[in-house]
């Protein structure tokens, strides 16, 4: 396949690798508790720091301010009108309910198996969305038209987690929170630290919960 149909299947084939190695990253040990803390506490966007790790790792070129922008651009009317209010609306469904969400959205009288079935059925949206999240990101991400010449040599270990480490400094400094990335310098260094290893994912292993859990 050639021309517009190869520009088209490049995103797609980089959307599901991306799944795949967010999956395998997101299920190493700190990594959920380092991407929620910068999530929750920092303000920074859980698919945008595993896309940091996952060019670092697959030996893409390194992000660049301007793509950066392109990427932050793609997601964010995605995250605000989809991704928000699902996390939102699964968080206050979740068992055992909050009083005041339970107040705010009627739901202290029903039954904990259906209030239990609503939270599954938000958790289940919420995971295809951020999944489709990560597919803006991969269209809006400039794809070659032609692979380059010559095979490319496989990043090393030290090689991977120091491009992430300096995919994830940009992001940091592009989202304007210095100060809050300060503070985050020990989740980011175990992303980076995590993006080194092997990207592989292990047999068997599905996510079932949203990137953006508890």
């Amino acid at each position: 396949m050639s021309g517009t149909g190869e520009a088209l299947d490049q995103p797609a084939a980089l959307a599901a690798d991306f799944w795949d190695y967010a999956l395998a990253l997101y299920g190493r040990d700190g990594v959920q508790a380092a991407c929620l803390r910068l999530q929750d506490q920092a303000g920074f966007e859980v698919n945008l720091l595993l896309f940091c790790c996952f060019a670092a790792a697959r030996g893409l070129p390194p992000l660049s301010p301007e793509i950066l922008e392109r990427l932050i651009a793609a997601l964010t009317p995605w995250r605000q009108a989809i991704v928000a209010p699902l996390r939102r609306l699964r968080r206050a469904t979740k068992t055992p309910s909050a009083p005041a969400a339970a107040g705010e959205l009627g739901s202290a009288s029903l039954p904990p198996p259906l209030l239990a079935e609503v939270h599954a059925a938000l958790a289940a949206a919420e995971l295809v969305s951020e999944r489709a999240a990560q597919h803006l990101l991969c269209l809006a991400y400039p794809h070659p038209l032609a692979p380059a010449p010559g095979p490319a040599p496989e990043p090393t270990g030290d090689d991977r987690a120091g491009r992430a480490a300096a995919n994830l400094t940009l992001y940091t400094a592009m989202a304007a929170r210095p100060a809050l990335a300060a503070a985050a310098s020990a989740d980011l260094a175990i992303l980076a630290a995590s993006a080194g290893q092997d990207s592989a994912v292990p047999p068997g292993q599905r996510l079932t919960r949203p990137l953006s859990s508890p």
